[in-house]
């Protein structure tokens, strides 16, 4: 059984003088002889050929010494023994047991008291200070500590003490064994911040990838719970995939927007509300309640060209879809938007046989099939009006535009581009962006009008084989919309 508990001050004498070490710690040093009779042997030993004059020295030295470590003066006890050493080179052996047995003291001093410092100094000095077995004996008792304050549940001060033996040990198994129990510890108490921490740092460590997940799930919701709708949001897109975090992303939503209304915010409440508009009661709200009426209201007064509304979700995240207004109808009360956050690249057309028009174009096709039913709800769609979409032809091309067409998402002509150019060109993310396409002829073989928008705002083309950015426009009725 280890020693607990630390019986009296030290007597480090192997001459003459009664040692007091805690029982049991030549067996945590790797020896299973009992102390007394290990200490009485080593005495009988040092004795041998010893004259007065130098068993008055150790005598002398252990007073000394016992006088240091009674007022726990480790460090000097320490030099008090170099010291003695360099006096008496013909006690050496003596001497070096006294030094061995006092940092086995100054180790069970700092474990039986919970003085982790102490344990710490004890470490770095003997090595700083010891070699070889000796030293070993001391790393073996502090090895030891680390063990015992494992399984005592103290992961922060075995975490701490392993650390230390970590590079005259391998002992990175032991480190992340414990870091992770003591992240698990944290989950528990529902300090999920500290927990996501100490899991982060094990990550590849059994489910700590997971953990990380479930910890920040948690804290998204107290940060819900306690009215941090933002910092809840920003968690749960964080994970966005894990669990239902979608339908968590919407709570915030929907919590921050009856929140808002019941505070008479009725005008920050509008935007959220629109994004959520087949949530719940959302659309009762909006019908029915008389703040929201005259916020809708306020809202359709004040929207104009170079602002931005969201409309429609990202596939990959839970990110809102943001467009530019290019124009406004009133008479249709709709909106033309352009989109202006996470465009995607692809082809106008995957052949060139023939030349390329809009109505035969594979992305005409897809921003109204397969791009359409991915990034809007079905309520979404029906906000999209089904446009007019006239061929126009461009001036300086021979080829033809092809047919008109009624879409819901399509492409600008170069012609609108160029009415739009201003407002599009003002703002700043898209002027330095890859090219994107238009719906216009270009003047050679296979090729289409596009955009980049640089700082000179020209235009170029390009084949329609190329990969282009898609960067649809729709006209969309605005009491469907965010701003």
């Amino acid at each position: 059984m280890r020693y607990r508990a630390l019986g009296g001050f030290i007597v480090l004498m192997f001459v003459l003088v009664q040692f007091i070490l805690p029982e049991g710690y030549a067996q945590a040093a790797g020896d299973t002889t009992p102390v007394s009779k290990q200490l009485s042997e080593e005495r009988e030993t040092a004795s041998t050929g010893l004259d007065e004059i130098d068993e008055r020295r150790l005598r002398t030295v252990s007073a000394g010494l016992e006088n240091l470590v009674g007022e726990l003066q480790w460090d000097e006890a320490v030099a008090y023994l170099d010291s003695a050493l360099l006096r008496y080179p013909n006690l050496e052996g003596a001497l070096m047991d006294m030094k061995q047995t006092l940092y086995l003291q100054w180790v069970a001093y700092g474990e039986t008291n919970q003085v982790l410092d102490d344990g710490l100094s004890a470490l770095k000095s003997a090595r700083e200070n010891l070699h070889g077995e000796v030293l070993d004996r001391v790393l073996d008792a502090v090895y030891g500590w680390a063990e015992y304050t494992e399984n005592a549940g103290n992961y922060v001060s075995a975490l701490t003490l392993y650390t230390a033996l970590a590079d005259a040990r391998n002992l990175n198994g032991a480190i992340s064994r414990v870091q992770y129990a003591y992240a698990l510890q944290l989950k528990e108490e529902a300090d999920y911040l500290q927990a996501i921490e100490n899991f982060t740092a094990v990550k590849g460590y059994l489910d700590a990838a997971d953990q990380i997940k479930d910890c920040t799930y948690l804290q998204a919701q107290v940060l819900l719970d306690a009215g941090d709708y933002a910092g809840a949001h920003e968690l749960y897109a964080s994970i966005f995939g894990y669990k239902d975090t979608a339908k968590k992303i919407i709570e915030c939503h929907y919590v921050e927007a009856v929140s808002l209304k019941e505070s008479g915010k009725g005008e920050d409440a509008l935007p959220i509300f629109h994004s959520i508009i087949d949530y719940k009661d959302v659309k009762q709200i909006l019908a029915e309640d008389v703040q929201m009426a005259d916020a809708m209201d306020a809202w359709r007064a004040g929207i104009q060209p170079g602002e931005v509304i969201r409309y429609g979700h990202a596939v990959k995240t839970a990110n809102e879809l943001e467009w530019l207004v290019l124009d406004t109808d009133p008479s249709r009360q709709a909106l033309l938007v352009l989109q202006q956050t996470d465009m995607e690249l692809g082809k106008f057309m995957d052949y060139t046989s023939v030349h390329p028009t809009w109505h035969l174009s594979t992305a005409r096709s897809y921003l109204n099939d397969a791009y359409l039913q991915e990034h809007f709800t079905p309520n979404e769609i029906e906000g999209i009006c089904l446009t007019y979409i006239k061929a126009e032809k461009n001036p300086d091309s021979s080829f033809s535009p092809g047919n008109d067409t009624e879409d819901q998402l399509f492409l600008l002509s170069m012609q609108e581009a160029e009415k739009y150019a201003d407002v599009i060109k003002s703002n700043q993310p898209f002027l330095v962006r890859t090219p994107y396409w238009t719906r216009s002829p270009g003047t050679t073989h296979g090729s289409i009008v596009c955009y980049a928008f640089s700082a000179k705002g020209e235009s170029s083309q390009q084949s329609a084989v190329i990969v282009g950015y898609l960067r649809p426009a729709m006209w969309v009725m605005w009491d469907m919309v965010t701003h």
